[in-house]
């Protein structure tokens, strides 16, 4: 996946082959720039994606280790971290 975005909330280098070469790339509608998109490096993605096919055995233990990254994100967690940075942010 592509290192941007709500993705670098979740990809590590433990736990994935993060994409981090982005370039911004303007969306736009009726010639009118709208939002820019974060549009991952081609080569950079193919070459990810050639080391996964070679390297079946490590991509094995990359997932095993993103399924038990996933299992931390709860929305409780989420909802208890928001909750202290409205805090910090009443206080100052």
């Amino acid at each position: 996946a592509a290192y941007s975005t709500g993705q670098r909330d979740v990809l590590t280098d433990a736990n994935s082959r993060p994409i981090r070469n982005v370039r911004d790339f303007p969306v736009q509608r009726d010639g009118q720039a709208v939002a820019t998109w974060a549009e991952p490096d081609l080569d950079e993605t193919i070459a990810h994606l050639e080391w996964a096919y070679h390297h079946r055995d490590e991509l094995k233990q990359l997932g095993a280790q993103a399924g038990e990254d996933q299992k931390k994100l709860t929305w409780q967690r989420t909802a208890e971290q928001f909750f202290a940075v409205l805090q910090q942010r009443a206080i100052a």
